[in-house]
């Protein structure tokens, strides 16, 4: 037991400031600043001072802990023995029967404890009857709720149904011990715990708990959390009761359009608009348009819980939409009337088109775009389907390089035609 708990009480009863006090040897500060957190959540200290309570767990032999569970018991012989057990560490030889407690299963033992044991829950009771004036007989349900009262900061939480493992408060990990009678229940106190060794995944044993009920338990703290659903790609909320950093339960909540927002928004850029996001910022680069994601993202989702249907182009203003069409379209008109998809390379440094040879007869030079500033570089292709030649320049490709690939094309496929001069040819 933390006996600067105690001394705390002290010296708040002499008037004292437990931070300026002339200590022989100082405590750590987290270490004092968790006893104050303590006495006031057992009641003992408010704003720095000594309560009623306070000034009578002070008077009783045991640990401010066990004093809380005592007065909280009504003094009874069973707590006595409990506290008298936690004090002297006595554990029972052989197995003991399944039940609420391990403390209790051990004070039912008490008759087999030595003397100094059995001698201290006496102790302890008169002390109590000097102190209370008026002392409770026993009970099991009300000792397990006093239990509660004295280690409101050990509740732990069951990561499934009958489950040994534990989620400590604060969220730490841990482990019932095997020999424990506390078998079933989702809630417990985790009275005695020893640490577990260093390292990652190691965790705490918890040696004695106690179960608790949950209309035990004082008004929850609640939380609201926002998670995005990749399903529903929206972003659901969820209202968590949580007490001592465990969380007890939670129900579905509306989300909040500001909350959601935000998260919409970095879904979006994370994503990239979805599979066609980067061809379409390639485009926007070889159109000269300057395309702001996260500005874009930010008004799509505005008063949203859940994302725009629509892709990153359905998002473009319509003057943005039209630049783009006009200047980095999708596709190009060919002379024959076919259509030939347009690929925007290197993040959008060029444009290619892959076409066959003859679908281009009929086309003098090649077209150009983003304002008549970026040439088509065409991919030409031989009848098979295999490239034959990659040129910017059709004008210059027909003149000086055109005779020889035709010479070779004739040979290789005869059927098809092949005109001296393919700027006024038409397309086969």
């Amino acid at each position: 037991m933390n006996e600067t708990t105690a001394t705390i009480l002290d010296i708040l009863a002499w008037g004292g400031d437990p931070r300026t006090f002339a200590w022989f040897e100082a405590p750590p500060a987290e270490r004092l600043e968790a006893a104050e957190a303590l006495l006031e959540a057992l009641g003992a200290v408010e704003r720095g001072r000594l309560t009623p309570l306070g000034e009578r767990l002070r008077r009783l032999p045991v640990p401010p802990r066990l004093a809380r569970v005592l007065v909280a018991a009504g003094g009874s012989p069973l707590a006595a023995a409990c506290c008298a057990v936690l004090l002297e560490r006595f554990a029972p030889r052989g197995p003991l029967p399944a039940g609420p407690s391990d403390l209790l299963a051990r004070a039912d033992r008490l008759r087999e404890a030595p003397a100094r044991v059995r001698a201290a829950a006496t102790e302890i009771e008169r002390a109590a009857r000097r102190v209370m004036e008026e002392t409770a007989p026993d009970d099991d349900e009300r000792t397990l709720r006093a239990l509660l009262a004295g280690f409101p900061d050990r509740l732990a939480r069951r990561r499934s149904r009958g489950s040994p493992r534990l989620v400590l408060a604060g969220g730490a990990g841990g482990m019932l011990d095997r020999d424990s009678v506390v078998h079933d229940g989702d809630l417990l106190l985790a009275i005695d715990v020893e640490a577990g060794a260093r390292g990652p995944g190691s965790e705490a044993r918890v040696r004695i708990a106690s179960r608790v009920e949950r209309d035990w338990l004082p008004s929850p703290d609640r939380r609201v959390e926002h998670r995005f659903d990749p399903k529903t790609k929206s972003v659901r909320a969820v209202e968590i009761l949580s007490l001592s950093g465990i969380d007890l339960d939670e129900q579905p909540v509306p989300a909040d359009p500001k909350v959601a927002a935000p998260m919409l928004v970095e879904e979006l850029l994370a994503k990239g608009f979805g599979t066609q996001g980067a061809a379409l910022r390639a485009r926007a680069r070889f159109a000269g348009i300057m395309i702001d994601e996260r500005d874009i993202a930010r008004r799509a989702c505005a008063g949203r819980t859940s994302l725009p249907e629509t892709g990153l182009l359905g998002l473009l203003s319509g003057d943005m939409r039209h630049t783009l069409e006009r200047e980095a379209p999708l596709d190009l008109p060919l002379p024959g009337g076919r259509r030939a998809r347009l690929e925007y390379r290197d993040g959008g440094n060029s444009v290619v088109a892959s076409v066959k040879l003859q679908d281009v007869f009929g086309l003098a030079e090649s077209p150009r775009l983003a304002r008549g500033t970026r040439p088509v570089v065409f991919e030409l292709l031989a009848p098979n389907g295999r490239p034959v030649q990659t040129t910017s320049d059709l004008r210059s490709f027909w003149e000086r390089t055109y005779p020889e690939v035709r010479r070779q094309l004739r040979a290789r496929y005869p059927k098809h035609a092949w005109p001296e001069d393919p700027r006024k040819a038409q397309p086969r």
